[in-house]
């Protein structure tokens, strides 16, 4: 005849729902969402009024659900071109759990067009290794894409090497930085990034023979 209320609680984590009504004649009959993967999982119910009734189900194996999002991490703001850049990839369930049982493959692409490698595969769910990207260029982002998912890094810069001896700047706080570039020992195409003092009103730069100021309020920098 117990038609009062009870509380679910699952020992690896969330379970929908947490409380449990309508009892009919001392039985509740319906479904119930266990949100995180788990080996030797199990789930307690508790009557809400006392004397607090507790009941505990038999061990089970909760396994992941099916691909949901792909998840890239591991990503710094800058890199040199042609260095290691580490990459750690998961295949996800909606929930979150790595499913651990997928060995898809993924493949990869770049803002410059140069990743290498560009495929790859997942074991139990993961790929952890490292790319290399052969062109310098600011805020790029890496693409990953495997059964039609696909997720973005977060943004970074890759910078040539000054230990060429392509770039040689003055000492941070000189009144005046010069900058000498070296195009026989720079790629075709490079980008050089500027951060100005934020205190300071106008940036001078002089290229070769040609002056140019900048008007960093003009733009809000």
């Amino acid at each position: 005849n117990f038609s009062g209320g009870a509380k679910l609680s699952y020992s690896a984590g969330e379970i929908e729902p947490e409380e449990l009504t309508a009892f009919e004649v001392g039985i509740w009959s319906g479904t119930i969402t266990l949100k995180n993967a788990s080996d030797n999982a199990s789930i307690t119910v508790q009557t809400m009024a006392p004397p607090n009734i507790e009941g505990i189900s038999n061990s089970f194996n909760v396994q992941p659900n099916d691909l949901h999002y792909l998840n890239l991490s591991g990503i710094e703001p800058t890199y040199l071109i042609d260095s290691a850049i580490p990459l750690e990839i998961t295949a996800e369930d909606m929930y979150g759990n790595i499913i651990t049982n997928y060995q898809g493959t993924f493949s990869l692409s770049d803002d410059t067009q140069t990743i290498e490698p560009s495929v790859g595969t997942f074991t139990s769910g993961k790929f952890i290794g490292s790319v290399i990207i052969s062109r310098a260029k600011p805020h790029i982002k890496i693409t990953v894409t495997s059964a039609g998912k696909t997720a973005l890094s977060d943004l970074f810069t890759t910078l040539i090497d000054d230990d060429t001896g392509g770039i040689v700047t003055g000492e941070a706080g000189d009144e005046k930085t010069t900058v000498e570039i070296d195009r026989q020992t720079l790629p075709s195409d490079f980008y050089i990034t500027i951060d100005p003092d934020p205190q300071q009103q106008r940036l001078d730069i002089n290229l070769a023979d040609s002056a140019l100021t900048h008007d960093l309020t003009s733009r809000g920098i």
